[in-house]
C-alpha cells in the first residue's frame, strides 16, 4: 500500500505473549503461531484485524505491499509517539504520492496472542479509509508463513520451521504453486496471466482493487481511454478508468471477469515501469492463499476447496 525507496528500520517480529520468541518446531509438522480474525465488516475490500496499540483497541490493515509497519499522523499525535525525521536525501511516498517524512516508535503493539515492542513505524501523512490506525507490513509478516483464508475470515501465521512444500493443509485437491520474488523491501512479485497474456504483478493486500497503468494497458492490450468497454470516473485525485477483462490466472487457478482500474498517462515512462500490474484484494479474496516467505512460493486454491 505504501510505496517507498528506503527501509529505515530493521525487521521486527512479533513475540508470542507469555512465552518469549517463537521456538523452532521439534517435528516436520506445520506449526500454527497465531490465528487472527479478519474484520467481517471490512470484507470485501480490506484485510483488517483488531490490534491493541499502547493499551488502546485499534484496527490495522494487513499490507504486503508496504515496506514496513506504519501508523497515521492522527494516531502518532494521539499517543504522543516519539518521532524522528527521515533524511531528505531519501524520497518516500505513500500509495497516493504524498511524502512520508517521519518515523514513530510504538511502545507496544499486540494482536491476538502476539506482541511486539518498540516498533519502528512510518507515519502516513493522511488518514486511512475505514478509520484504520495503520498497516502491518512485511517487516513483521515476513517472519511467518502467511495464510489468508477469506472464506473463514482468518489470517493464520505459521512458523517458518517446516519441511519444504508442506504448507497446504486445507485441501487434497491440486493447488497452484507459484514462485514469488521478494525484493529488499519485502515486496512480493509474481507472474500472472491476464486474458491469456503473461505479465509480472505486485501482490498487495493493502490495495482494495487490482490496477495497472494506462501506458501498460495500451502497450500490452491495446486499451486506450476511448476504447470500447473502458469506463471513466473522475475523482479528486484524478481520472481513473475501469475495464473488465475475461480472466485472471494465478498459477492454475482462474478468476473470471476481473475488473481492473487504470490511471496515469499513456506514455511509456521507462523500462522499469514497462509493466506495473498490482494484484489487489478484490481478486485475492476469490482465492485461498498462503504466502511462503521462506520458500518464496505462493500456494493458491479456490476459496471453497476442501
Amino acid at each position: 500500500m505504501a510505496g517507498t525507496r528506503l527501509a529505515v528500520a530493521a525487521a521486527l517480529s512479533f513475540l508470542v505473549c507469555g512465552s518469549g520468541p517463537v521456538r523452532a518446531a521439534r517435528s516436520c509438522a506445520l506449526e500454527l503461531v497465531a490465528s487472527l480474525d479478519l474484520d467481517p465488516a471490512e470484507l470485501p475490500g480490506r484485510a483488517m484485524i483488531s490490534a491493541v496499540l499502547n493499551d488502546t483497541p485499534e484496527k490495522m490493515i494487513i499490507d504486503t505491499g508496504a515496506v514496513q509497519t506504519a501508523v497515521t499522523e492522527g494516531i502518532a499525535a494521539q499517543f504522543k509517539l516519539h518521532r524522528s525525521s527521515i533524511s531528505q536525501r531519501y524520497r518516500m511516498e505513500d500509495y497516493y504520492g504524498q511524502r512520508i517524512e517521519q518515523v514513530a516508535i510504538i511502545p507496544s503493539l499486540t494482536t491476538g496472542n502476539l506482541r511486539a515492542t518498540d516498533v519502528h513505524a512510518f507515519i502516513f501523512p493522511r488518514e486511512l479509509t475505514s478509520h484504520a490506525a495503520g498497516v502491518i507490513g512485511p517487516d513483521m509478516l515476513s517472519h511467518y508463513e502467511v495464510e489468508l483464508d477469506f472464506a473463514s475470515g482468518k489470517l493464520n501465521l505459521f512458523s517458518q520451521d517446516h519441511c519444504p512444500g508442506q504448507l497446504v493443509y486445507w485441501t487434497h485437491d491440486p493447488v497452484a504453486a507459484v514462485p514469488i520474488r521478494i525484493d529488499d523491501f519485502g515486496h512480493i512479485d509474481l507472474d500472472v496471466t491476464l486474458d491469456g497474456k503473461a505479465i509480472p504483478a505486485h501482490l498487495d493486500t493493502g490495495a482494495p482493487l487490482s490496477s495497472m497503468k494506462l501506458h501498460n494497458a495500451d502497450s500490452d492490450f491495446g486499451l486506450k481511454p476511448d476504447s470500447p468497454g473502458m469506463q471513466k470516473k473522475d475523482l479528486p485525485v484524478g481520472t481513473i478508468y475501469f475495464y473488465q477483462f475475461k480472466s485472471l490466472g494465478v498459477g492454475g487457478v482462474s478468476i473470471s471477469n476481473p475488473t481492473i482500474y487504470m490511471s496515469g498517462g499513456t506514455e511509456k515512462l521507462g523500462e522499469q515501469t514497462k509493466r506495473d500490474f498490482l494484484l489487489g484484494l478484490h481478486e485475492l479474496e476469490k482465492l485461498h492463499v498462503i504466502i511462503s516467505y521462506k520458500e518464496k512460493m505462493l500456494y493458491a486454491s479456490a476459496p471453497d476447496a476442501h
